[in-house]
């Protein structure tokens, strides 16, 4: 079998792989944040180097970094209206969904394109969110754009753009010069 034959086999006969999804249970952007403590796989606390003012490490009496727990202020869940941490599901695109994406933040084959980062956190929350469960309610419509940019940084687009972004198989070298520009 010759490999063109290889290939249209897998495009036109084998069923497709599954599609990625995921749960994001979203932020609450309005409220105030909360200092949470990052913990690892076993529930201890994450340490790192304590740092003064002007971002130098603290050290102690024998010269040693001083380590505290890794501290971070998150926004607390945004919650439904029975009370519940509300989630949405995030699927992977197909490569015509990416690419309108990645057209629309202005994202091109070239070195010296200008990407537009709000807008790609966007359109990906848009076209890549549904409603958990159900196979064809998205959250997000084109109108509801304006809506998403005005969004405060750290609430549940940037959560959400965190977990689809990696379900659109970016390559390393591009993440890197989308990270650049």
């Amino acid at each position: 079998m010759s490999t063109r034959d290889q290939l249209r086999s897998l495009t036109l006969g084998a069923p497709a792989r599954q599609m990625r999804r995921k749960l994001v249970t979203l932020r609450d952007a309005t409220k105030q944040r909360v200092l949470e403590i990052e913990l690892d796989e076993e529930g201890q606390p994450v340490l790192e180097p304590a740092i003064d003012k002007k971002r130098r490490p603290i050290l102690d009496d024998a010269g040693d970094p001083v380590m505290r727990e890794k501290k971070r202020y998150r926004y607390p869940p945004l919650k439904d209206s029975e009370g519940n941490n509300a989630q949405v599901e995030v699927r992977e695109p197909g490569l015509k969904i990416r690419a309108a994406i990645y057209r629309a933040a202005g994202v091109s084959a070239g070195e010296e394109s200008t990407v537009d980062l709000a807008r790609l956190q966007v359109e990906t929350v848009v076209a890549l969110t549904y409603e958990p469960g159900d196979n064809n309610t998205k959250i997000f419509t084109d109108a509801d754009k304006p809506a998403l940019l005005a969004q405060l940084a750290g609430g549940f687009v940037d959560d959400i753009f965190e977990v689809a972004f990696p379900l659109m198989n970016v390559e390393e070298k591009e993440r890197e010069a989308l990270e650049k520009n």
